[in-house]
């Protein structure tokens, strides 16, 4: 499924982390069984040739009841072939809505 959306050399720069195929790989795996709910609201999307850029928030609740939300800024750069080569992207943690009475 990854190679569908991100090419063979794909590197992802996450706050200063370096993901490369096999490290989004290794991180999604995870995820997948400890997120049991995710939303995503896209804010802003500019695409301008070869490059992209978006700034959407992330709320994830977790398997044990915690709720995760980043806002996430992020730039990119598409290969010809239309998958995504490279990702630049930093998050800033915010506080989830709180329960509802």
């Amino acid at each position: 499924v990854i190679d569908l959306s991100y090419t063979p050399d794909f590197e992802q720069y996450n706050d200063g982390i370096r993901l490369d195929r096999e490290s989004l790989i290794r991180h999604a795996r995870p995820a997948r069984k400890n997120v049991v709910g995710i939303r995503t609201d896209v804010h802003d999307v500019l695409v301008s040739g070869d490059r992209f850029a978006a700034r959407y928030t992330i709320r994830a609740e977790m398997r044990k009841g915690a709720i995760l939300v980043n806002e996430v800024y992020m730039f990119g750069h598409y290969a010809a072939d239309g998958r995504i080569r490279r990702i630049d992207s930093i998050t800033r943690t915010i506080s989830p809505d709180p329960p509802a009475p």
